[in-house]
C-alpha cells in the first residue's frame, strides 16, 4: 500500500530511490510495535511489552547486556530507567538501527543525550522527510519519526506516549523546533558537536535524575521542566539565594530557568556519567 509518500508534497528536497525504500523501511520497522508497550501489569504483573522495550534500549545504546537496574526498571510498572527516562528518542533510534542503518546510536552528545551518527540538528522544514527525527517545542525534549507531511500538519510515530505507549500522533507543523536528517544519501552525515538552535556550547550539565527547572529562584516557582541527568546547559549566573536554598541560573536549549546549584555540575557534558 503506497500509503506515505505520496502525501509529502510540501518538501523541495527529493531522497535517491535507495534512500527512500530505507525510510519506508525505518517506519514500518516502528508501525509495527504500535501499542506493543504500556505502562499497565501484564499477566506477568511486569509492564506490558517490557521485552520490546529492553529491546529498544539495548539496541539503541548498543549494550551486550542491559544493566540490571535499567532491566528491572524497565520491568516495573510505573518505573523509568534512571538517567534515560524518557524513551522517545532511543525508540526512534532503535527504529533506525534496526532498518539496517549504520553508524547511529543514542548516546551524550555535546548538547547532552540525543541521537549520535545523524548529523547536527536543523530547521531547516521544507526539507523534513518521511523517516527523520523530529524534536517538538513544549516543556520535555520529545522525540518522534515523521510519518507524513502536509502544508499545516506533520503526523509520526511516537514512542513514550500517554501510558508509556507507542502511537500514531498528528500536530500542528508550528509545533516543530528541530529535525536530524536520516543519515542515507551521500555526502549527508555531519559531525555531531554543532549546538541545538538557540543554544551555544552548554558549559555544565545537570547531575541529578528528574531535576526541576524552574521559573525563579524558588521552591515555589513555576516547574518548567524535569530535567535528566546529563542535560547541557549554560550557566547565566551562580549563588542566586531563595527559599533558603542556592540555585543556578542557567539556559537550557533557549529556555532560560533555575536550577537548586548543588544539581549543577561544571565542564562538558562529555564529562558526566549516566
Amino acid at each position: 500500500m503506497n500509503r506515505l509518500f505520496f502525501l509529502v508534497t510540501v518538501s523541495s528536497f527529493a531522497a535517491p530511490a535507495g534512500a527512500q525504500v530505507t525510510r519506508q523501511k525505518i517506519l514500518d520497522t516502528a508501525i509495527a510495535e504500535i501499542g506493543a508497550v504500556k505502562d499497565t501489569a501484564g499477566v506477568d504483573g511486569f509492564k506490558i511489552g517490557w521485552a520490546r522495550l529492553a529491546e529498544f534500549y539495548k539496541v539503541a545504546f548498543e549494550h551486550k547486556k542491559l544493566p540490571a537496574s535499567d532491566l528491572a526498571s524497565i520491568q516495573k510498572v510505573g518505573e523509568r530507567v534512571k538517567g534515560a527516562a524518557s524513551w522517545c528518542g532511543i525508540f526512534a533510534t532503535w527504529a533506525t538501527k534496526a532498518a539496517g542503518v549504520t553508524g547511529v546510536k543514542w548516546g551524550v552528545t555535546q548538547s547532552g543525550w540525543g541521537p549520535v551518527g545523524f548529523g547536527k540538528s536543523r530547521t531547516d522544514f521544507a526539507n523534513l522527510q518521511p523517516g527523520d527525527i523530529v524534536v517538538f517545542k513544549g516543556n520535555a525534549v520529545h522525540h518522534a519519526l515523521v510519518e507524513s507531511l502536509t502544508a499545516d500538519s506533520i503526523s509520526t510515530i511516537d514512542g513514550n506516549v500517554d501510558k508509556q505507549e507507542i502511537k500514531r500522533k498528528t500536530r500542528k507543523r508550528s509545533s516543530l523546533w528541530y529535525y536530524y536528517r536520516q543519515p542515507l544519501e551521500t555526502g549527508s552525515r555531519e559531525s555531531d558537536s554543532a549546538a541545538l538552535p538557540g543554544l551555544a556550547a552548554g558549559n555544565a550539565f545537570v547531575n541529578g535524575n528528574q531535576v526541576r527547572f524552574r521559573a525563579g529562584a524558588s521552591k515555589r516557582a513555576t516547574t518548567l521542566a524535569l530535567l535528566d541527568k546529563c542535560t547541557a546547559v549554560t550557566i547565566i549566573a551562580e549563588n542566586v539565594s531563595g527559599d533558603g536554598l542556592t540555585w543556578t541560573k542557567v539556559d537550557r536549549r533557549g529556555q532560560t530557568g533555575f536550577v537548586a546549584s548543588q544539581f549543577i555540575s561544571k565542564g562538558n557534558v562529555s564529562a558526566c556519567s549516566k
